[in-house]
């Protein structure tokens, strides 16, 4: 099956990043196998985009995880976010939504369009003040970016 336009314009190298570091941010909610396999066809664009690699990278909704044995494992909505000026820099990408299977249902745990809070905590001081000054997308949504940036102006006058 073709792979929707808003995962082929990925290339192969970039999705496979991004499956990994979706992987990778799955576990913070508790899935932790290693059968899991991507459903693109469902997709819809987002509107929040960057040029990634030479690629087109944006915010997607509608991914759907799947066991080896098809049933469905998570849904969910994929952001991301700038935490360098560096061309050479990569996104930090996340579940900005998700939904895990528990008991034959799948259970909402995440619901917030908020920066994970492992997210923000794992990053370093020059990512947050990065993302305070440039990520306005975040900085006007999220109260962990704005509490920083008090912080921030408060201590540097």
């Amino acid at each position: 099956m073709a792979l929707p336009h808003e995962v082929e314009r990925l290339g192969p190298e970039v999705q496979s990043w991004v499956e990994q570091q979706l992987l990778s941010d799955l576990r913070h909610y508790g899935v932790q196998r290693n059968d899991l396999l991507f459903d693109w066809s469902q997709v819809v664009q987002e509107g929040h985009y960057m040029d990634f690699r030479g690629r087109m990278l944006e915010s997607l909704s509608d991914i759907l995880v799947r066991g080896s044995d098809g049933t469905t494992v998570a849904e969910g909505w994929m952001d991301f976010v700038n935490t360098s000026a560096g061309t050479d820099s990569e996104p930090r990408l996340f579940w900005l939504f998700l939904s895990v299977a528990a008991d034959c249902k799948l259970k909402k745990v995440k619901e917030d369009a908020l920066l994970p809070v492992h997210l923000w905590e794992s990053m370093t001081d020059s990512e947050k003040q990065h993302v305070a000054d440039t990520e306005s997308k975040w900085l006007h949504r999220d109260p962990k970016v704005q509490a920083w940036r008090l912080k921030q102006q408060r201590t540097n006058g």
